[in-house]
C-alpha cells in the first residue's frame, strides 16, 4: 500500500490511538507514519466533531423558589340561611359576612314568629 493513498477509517483510528499514547507532536508523528500533518489534523478534527455529535446535550437546571399554590376558583364556602344561599370566596371579609348572616338570620327568625 502506497503511503499517499487514502487510509481506511480503521487505520486512521489506529494511527490516532497510537499518536495519543506517545509524546510526539502531530507534525513529527505524521511524518514518521507517512501522512501529511495537515491530513492528520483533519482526521483529528473529524474525530472531535463526530464525538461531539454523539455526546448528549446537557442543560443546567436551576431550582426556582417555591411558589405558593394558587387557590382554585371552586374553593368557596356556601352558607344557607333559610331560603337564602350565600357563596363566600376565599379571602372574604369576615365582618361583612357576619353582617349578612345577621340580617339573613333575623329574616329567617322573623318569618318563623
Amino acid at each position: 500500500m502506497s503511503r499517499g493513498l487514502a487510509r481506511s477509517a480503521d487505520e486512521r483510528e489506529r494511527l490516532i490511538a497510537e499518536w495519543t499514547t506517545n509524546e510526539l507532536s502531530v507534525p513529527v508523528f505524521a511524518k514518521q507514519v507517512g501522512v501529511p500533518a495537515s491530513t492528520f489534523y483533519q482526521w483529528l478534527g473529524q474525530r472531535r466533531r463526530a464525538a461531539k455529535a454523539r455526546s448528549p446535550r446537557v442543560a443546567r437546571v436551576i431550582r426556582a423558589a417555591a411558589v405558593p399554590p394558587v387557590p382554585r376558583k371552586e374553593s368557596e364556602l356556601v352558607v344557607e340561611v333559610g331560603k337564602a344561599r350565600v357563596r363566600v370566596p376565599m379571602g372574604f371579609d369576615q365582618g361583612l359576612l357576619a353582617s349578612v348572616l345577621q340580617v339573613l338570620g333575623g329574616q329567617a327568625g322573623g318569618a318563623a314568629s
